[in-house]
């Protein structure tokens, strides 16, 4: 998933917040921190989702992001 997200970066298709929302839902679709061995609930994907949101929720990029939808009912691309 970083090697697409980093192809992505590089060619211009994706930004700087872009690429951090891409890492972060990268984190979360991949389990996290784990191994193959360790089964995760429902509850483990759920925890990883909600610490993802609650981080990008504090920036200002992504705040930004979400006023421009709520406004112009369009995705900002920053």
């Amino acid at each position: 998933m970083l090697k697409m997200l980093e192809k992505l970066y590089n060619e211009k298709i994706i930004l700087d917040h872009g690429m951090e929302v891409g890492k972060e839902l990268a984190k979360v679709l991949s389990g996290g921190d784990t191994t193959l061995e360790n089964t995760l609930s429902e509850d483990d994907l759920y925890k990883l989702e909600l610490d993802a949101f609650m981080k990008l929720i504090e920036t200002e990029k992504t705040q930004d992001r979400i006023k421009h939808t709520l406004k112009t009912g369009k995705p900002l691309v920053n």
